[in-house]
């Protein structure tokens, strides 16, 4: 049907209609027939017909994303793969599906019609398995995930998403960490074994050890003195990291030692796996004498002597990635890097 404000255009899978009114910035509208309301709905604008022809035919590769109307819990979550967890690597995905595989019994629900109860039950069930407040968690992230596109996507409305009202175990405080004294960093420094200096290593860039295992000889700037994280836990984690100059020849010599493109690998040039590095730190530290740390330990021994030597809270919080200001285009200026180097090297 044709009226004179606006134009009709039909195809198999669906129909563009112009707008013709003034001042629209995007007046074509994708239409596709929804079986469970016996009408066309609208699912999206654009600019031209060419990108609504392209909605539509996006609509029939993903039809959840366009037809919210009665989908499952198992749908969602399908929804929240294809627009983020897929994109975050393979072992935080591994632990979302663990995490999804918790809420079997909402699997086949209708979306909307799961309640408060629903989910605490999950949590309940959980608890009862043993499994406490970081599982809990875990699945507490995957299903805000999967809140944040089911009202994204007009599956229910804000005021429908109830994560903010699950309750979880209390969290429990964790060992405290113990920080590596002075003495333990000259012992580590005065060493002959390169994976002792990976330790020194870890100690002033702070970065996590998944980070620093899965680093590029590519991504360091020896020039410059910074390296960049390009893939991290989160978003937040993508970051250039300046290298203190007190220990540039420790990256320089796995440059050059090391074979492969990984910065830090085995002698085959693989890169190695958590255990397996774990296995090679806890070696280093009993040859030079120096008592038992993990390598996160490491990362903490950096966030404090930055906070005692009294760095700025920006420059500490670029360094260790834990706020939302980072470099996201991956572009560095020698304005911003000289900046992290100075105040690194006042450590």
């Amino acid at each position: 049907m044709k009226k004179d404000h606006q134009s009709e255009y039909s195809y198999g899978f669906g129909t563009v209609v112009e707008l013709k009114d003034k001042y629209r910035r995007k007046p074509f509208v994708a239409k596709k027939y929804v079986k469970s309301l016996k009408r066309q709905v609208s699912i999206g604008t654009a600019a031209t017909r060419e990108d609504a022809v392209a909605l539509l035919l996006d609509s029939r590769e993903n039809p959840g994303k366009y037809n919210p109307t009665g989908l499952s819990f198992a749908e969602v979550y399908a929804i929240a793969c294809r627009e983020h967890i897929r994109h975050l690597d393979k072992k935080t995905q591994e632990s979302y599906t663990t995490a999804y595989k918790h809420c079997a019994e909402l699997h086949r629900r209708v979306f909307g019609e799961v309640t408060i109860y629903d989910l605490q039950n999950i949590i309940s069930n959980v608890r009862d398995k043993g499994d406490g407040r970081p599982t809990q968690k875990k699945i507490k992230t995957v299903l805000r995930h999967m809140y944040k596109y089911a009202v994204k996507y007009g599956i229910i409305t804000a005021n429908q998403n109830l994560t903010p009202y699950l309750e979880l175990d209390p969290h429990k405080p964790v060992k405290q960490k113990i920080i590596f004294n002075t003495r333990q960093i000259n012992r580590l420094k005065k060493s002959s074994n390169p994976w002792a200096w990976t330790v020194i290593m870890l100690i002033y860039n702070g970065c996590r050890i998944s980070e620093l295992l899965k680093l590029k000889k590519s991504d360091v700037k020896l020039g410059q003195r910074y390296f960049k994280i390009h893939k991290a836990k989160t978003d937040k984690g993508i970051r250039a990291i300046p290298i203190h100059k007190d220990v540039v020849q420790y990256y320089e010599y796995f440059i050059q030692h090391t074979p492969g493109s990984y910065l830090i690998a085995d002698a085959d040039g693989k890169p190695l796996s958590y255990s397996r590095y774990r296995t090679r730190w806890n070696n280093a530290l009993k040859e030079c004498n120096v008592q038992y740390h993990t390598p996160h330990e490491a990362r903490h021994t950096l966030a404090t002597i930055t906070k005692r030597k009294g760095m700025d809270g920006f420059y500490r919080t670029q360094i260790l990635g834990h706020v939302d200001e980072k470099l996201t285009n991956e572009v560095y200026t020698h304005a911003e890097i000289r900046d992290l180097r100075r105040e690194m090297d006042k450590i």
